[in-house]
């Protein structure tokens, strides 16, 4: 009897095997990848962080590190998860858990956008390569290596400033003499006092 349901099991099972194809194994793969990816990351961060740590917010951090380094944008949900929902758990603790899995979301969020993108297929891009030319050129067009000059501007020209002194700007060495305005205050010949 135990036999036969050992066996319908297995036959069972071994019939729904060809509808889990290559790209189920490989999605569960790489799904559990990203999730070890994430545990060895948080203990990483746990690691070189001093302070200690609520579960609420390891909650967070581990979901908005794995959203980013599964390709999602980093933005936590307009909605929290199902387990900060409860009546009592909102009257026990207000708004405090869920708070702190969303700073911990966008912590960890922060954390996997400076990792290496690693589920995109990158494209190889290689050097280019200069060909020899095909023809010869001419003798009387000169080669050289340097880069044509650029065309001379069409900007207008600055106008100097106005000399105040009389002279040459700075070539006494003091600060040129400012204009004198009859609105400002007179200056002091010697700082007051701080009363």
């Amino acid at each position: 009897m135990v036999v036969r349901s050992v066996i319908r099991r297995w036959c069972s099972v071994l019939a729904f095997l060809p509808l889990a194809g290559c790209a189920t194994m490989q999605d569960v793969h790489y799904e559990a990848t990203q999730k070890l990816r994430t545990e060895c990351a948080f203990l990483h961060f746990c690691w070189c962080s001093d302070e200690w740590i609520d579960s609420d917010y390891a909650k967070g951090w581990k979901a908005g590190y794995l959203d980013v380094l599964t390709g999602g944008d980093g933005q936590p949900p307009l909605v929290a998860p199902r387990c900060y929902w409860a009546p009592s758990q909102i009257l026990k603790h207000g708004d405090q858990k869920r708070h702190d899995w969303y700073v911990g979301f966008q912590d960890g969020a922060m954390m996997a956008s400076v990792e290496p993108d690693t589920h995109y297929v990158k494209i190889w891009n290689p050097t280019p390569t200069v060909q020899p030319a095909a023809y010869s050129e001419p003798a009387s067009v000169p080669t050289t290596s340097e880069p044509h000059p650029a065309p001379p501007s069409t900007a207008p020209a600055l106008k100097p400033m106005p000399d105040t002194t009389g002279s040459d700007w700075n070539s006494s060495g003091k600060e040129p003499a400012i204009p004198f305005d009859s609105n400002l205050p007179p200056v002091p010949e010697k700082p007051e006092a701080i009363q």
